[in-house]
């Protein structure tokens, strides 16, 4: 991805396209806390769950009729597989993947950074928290922000080249 608007065919039934985010995180709940996020900044979403890295990595290969995520949301602390390790696969399957945690260290955003992961944010407490997140996943492809113009401005994809 190169920061540009991801292309898609996802229809909403009214014309809208969907932004595709697979957002993978051991707790279910935090599922239903990034769509608050998202209902808030009035962008509409197609949010694709999985509960583990190999959930995720069906998801990514078996997709549904939307096609592939545009950008991935990924907990680093996660049981057998971590949120790095996922992160690195998804990377390498050209899905932009953005990490969060509640354990930020300087050794832990230097790994993502390595890896290639869009960045390593800590994982929010609020439902106002997740619409931050939504504007920088927003931010970070390149869609149109509307209704979390009120969040600030974040994260961009690194541009390849």
């Amino acid at each position: 991805m190169t920061g540009q608007r991801p292309s898609t065919t996802t229809d909403l039934g009214s014309g809208v396209v969907s932004l595709r985010v697979l957002v993978v995180d051991d707790d279910p709940a935090e599922f239903a806390l990034i769509q608050a996020g998202f209902c808030q900044c009035q962008t509409r979403i197609e949010l694709l769950t999985a509960t583990s890295a190999p959930m995720a990595m069906a998801e990514l290969v078996f997709g549904g009729p939307g096609g592939r995520p545009h950008i991935a949301v990924v907990d680093v602390n996660m049981p057998l597989v971590t949120g790095f390790a996922l992160a690195e696969l998804l990377i390498r399957e050209a899905v932009p993947t953005l990490l969060i945690s509640v354990q930020i260290s300087g050794e832990r955003t230097a790994r993502a950074k390595r890896i290639g992961a869009i960045d390593l944010l800590v994982k929010p407490t609020d439902v106002h928290g997740y619409a931050q997140l939504a504007g920088s996943i927003l931010d970070a492809v390149g869609w149109p922000r509307q209704g979390c113009s009120a969040i600030p401005p974040g994260l961009k994809v690194p541009r390849n080249g």
